[in-house]
This record gives structure tokens, C-alpha cells and sequence, in this order.
């Protein structure tokens, strides 16, 4: 049986991370024409955080389907 409360909590997970996965490339492509650091930072931290959340979704999304881990 699927833990449907777990899967909707890991499919929102995975919602949030999308807009990182979009803001931080296209403000990083931003900040190399404009050759500013602190933006280059920034969107290296989003791009990071993106991709932490998108697996912290996916690791809940597949606990709703098998259980924890032992």
C-alpha cells in the first residue's frame, strides 16, 4: 500500500524545487554577463538548493512507497 499523506508531502517537496531549477541557471547566465560575484553565488546556492530538495522529494516520494529504510 501506497502512504498517500508521504506521497502527497514529497510531490509538494518536489513542486517547490522547481522554481530553483529555473531561477538559478537563468540568474546565473545573468550574473556571467554582467560579471558580478555575489550574484554568481547566489545563484550557485539556488541551483544547490534546487537539487536538495528535489532529492529530499524524491527519497519521501519512494519511502510512501516502500517504507523506511531499516
Amino acid at each position: 500500500m501506497v502512504n498517500k499523506d508521504l506521497l502527497v508531502k514529497g510531490i509538494s517537496t518536489m513542486l517547490c524545487s522547481f522554481p530553483f531549477f529555473f531561477g538559478g541557471p537563468m540568474l546565473m547566465f545573468y550574473s556571467v554577463q554582467a560579471d558580478n560575484l555575489l550574484l554568481k553565488i547566489t545563484a550557485g546556492i539556488l541551483m544547490l538548493l534546487a537539487m536538495f530538495l528535489a532529492t529530499k522529494g524524491l527519497m519521501i516520494m519512494v519511502e510512501s512507497f516502500f517504507g523506511k529504510r531499516k
